[in-house]
């Protein structure tokens, strides 16, 4: 039996993303392999993309894509050709990536005395503190050294950029750039976090 599967199946509308017709749903749902390349082949490369946005890691972004499509085809059947098929697989996408990222922070965590079982009792707000302060240990932890050493003197011993500049025999105006440099990573990290809380409490 031929697959009649053209592009006329694939639309486009502005700012409403990809959308896919419910008959390469319906057949991607009866197992159609076909079907499934299709939306393979054109879902891959942002689901990469958005992935990659999330974690800033190309090898994770690259593993976590490939699951978000075994899991697709696995549980091709959960796919509603009635429903918008973007935000669908895009649902999974994040879900996986969150997974994944929390993953990571309680593995490395351990470096950091981190209680999974008190996390259990405590408010929504206390968590997002407590996840807040870790990923900020984290993101520090994974600083270059003499930025890491920077930051962890004006931010944890309160000493000034001229008392710093001493201390390590640098110029103030490498102190300078370390902090602003230190100070970037940190946001790039509460802008991720900031997201995920966001999408994990609309989506």
């Amino acid at each position: 039996m031929k697959d009649n599967l053209t592009n006329d199946s694939f639309t486009t509308e502005p700012n409403a993303g990809i959308n896919i017709s419910g008959d390469v749903i319906s057949r991607l749902r009866e197992g159609n392999h076909a079907a499934f390349e299709k939306i393979f082949n054109l879902f891959y490369p942002k689901v990469n993309l958005f992935i990659k946005t999330l974690t800033k890691n190309d090898d994770m972004a690259e593993e976590l894509t490939q699951q978000v499509f075994v899991n697709l085809w696995i549980n091709r059947e959960k796919a509603d050709p009635g429903k918008n098929f973007s935000g669908y697989i895009y649902t999974i996408a994040k879900n996986a990536t969150l997974r994944a990222i929390q993953q990571q922070m309680r593995f490395e965590a351990n470096e950091f005395d981190y209680n999974e079982e008190a996390d259990n009792r405590l408010t929504d707000d206390e968590l997002i503190v407590k996840e807040t302060e870790l990923l900020v240990d984290l993101t520090v932890a994974a600083m270059p050294p003499k930025r890491r050493q920077v930051y962890r003197m004006s931010r944890h011993e309160n000493k000034t950029n001229e008392e710093i500049a001493n201390e390590l025999n640098i110029s103030r105006k490498v102190v300078e750039k370390h902090l602003r440099l230190a100070i970037n990573e940190l946001k790039e990290a509460m802008s991720l976090l900031l997201l995920l809380l966001f999408m994990n409490y609309f989506f």
